[in-house]
Formats: C-alpha cells, sequence, structure tokens
C-alpha cells in the first residue's frame, strides 16, 4: 500500500508545475493526530443566570394534536 501511495504522489508530482503545491498536498496527509496543547479541555464551573434557558409552558400541549387512529 505504501509503494502504490508513492506512485501515486510521483505521478502527481509530475503534472504539478510549482513544488509548493506539492508541499501543500503532502501536509494534509502528514498530520495525524491533534497535538495535546491544541485539544479542547472542559472546566467546570457555574453557569451565570443570564444564560440559563428558562422554559415557561403555558396550557396544554397535547390540546390541540390530533388522535391517531387505532
Amino acid at each position: 500500500m505504501l509503494e502504490t501511495c508513492r506512485q501515486q504522489i510521483m505521478s502527481v508530482e509530475e503534472e504539478l508545475d510549482n513544488p509548493n503545491e506539492l508541499a501543500k498536498i503532502m501536509d494534509c496527509f502528514a498530520k495525524k493526530y491533534k497535538p495535546v496543547a491544541l485539544k479542547v479541555k472542559p472546566v467546570l464551573g457555574t453557569l451565570l443566570e443570564r444564560f440559563r434557558i428558562t422554559r415557561e409552558i403555558i396550557g396544554d400541549l397535547l390540546k390541540n394534536m390530533p388522535r391517531l387512529l387505532e
């Protein structure tokens, strides 16, 4: 499989005029994992009252729903 990838890269390399374009293509295959420094780590804390979702359900929500036939 590695040899097949090398052959494909060589064929693409021959078609490209600018060697920088090949470097850009190779960069997308080079990085496999995200570095630990860039990972998002959750932090425990309290949410401010203005950001909380409040639900105000008024009345019967099922009142106007049509009944299913049995």
